[in-house]
C-alpha cells in the first residue's frame, strides 16, 4: 500500500501495539490508554474508558478530551490532529470497550471544533 510521506500507516501501528507503545507526535498509545507529554507542561493521561467520552458542541457530538485539550495553550493544530489519530488507533485496538454507537463523522467534527477553538485562541485581537 502506497502512502503519502506524512500519512501514518495505521494498520502497521495497530498490529505492532501488541508488543510496544506507539507514538503519534507527543501522544503515546499504550495498553492503559493515551498519554500526552506536552513540552514544558505536565503529562496528561486519557484512560481507556475515557477514549469513548463525548460532549455536545452546538448540534455536534464530538470527542470530549480532544476538545478539552484544544483549549490548552500547548495544543496547536499539529497536536490536535495527532491526538485524534492516537485516540482512533487506541479505540481501534481496544474496541471491546466501545460503549455504543457514534456519529460516522465524529473525528472530522471534533477536528473542526478543535481548529475553531485553536484559531480563536491564537488570532491576534483586532482593533476597530
Amino acid at each position: 500500500m502506497k502512502t503519502d510521506q506524512n500519512t501514518p500507516d495505521f494498520m502497521a501501528k495497530i498490529v505492532d501495539m501488541e508488543n510496544n507503545n506507539i507514538e503519534v507526535g507527543i501522544w503515546t498509545i499504550h495498553n492503559d490508554g493515551v498519554k500526552g507529554s506536552p513540552e514544558n507542561f505536565p503529562e496528561v493521561q486519557i484512560d481507556n474508558n475515557e477514549l469513548w467520552t463525548t460532549t455536545k458542541r452546538g448540534d455536534l457530538i464530538v470527542w470530549d478530551w480532544p476538545v478539552h485539550f484544544a483549549e490548552k495553550l500547548w495544543c496547536d493544530e499539529e497536536q490536535a490532529v495527532n491526538l485524534i489519530q492516537a485516540m482512533a488507533i487506541a479505540r481501534e485496538h481496544q474496541n471491546y470497550d466501545n460503549p455504543g454507537e457514534f456519529p460516522v463523522d465524529i473525528d472530522e467534527q471534533t477536528i473542526r471544533v478543535m481548529m475553531d477553538i485553536i484559531d480563536d485562541r491564537t488570532e491576534p485581537n483586532e482593533v476597530e
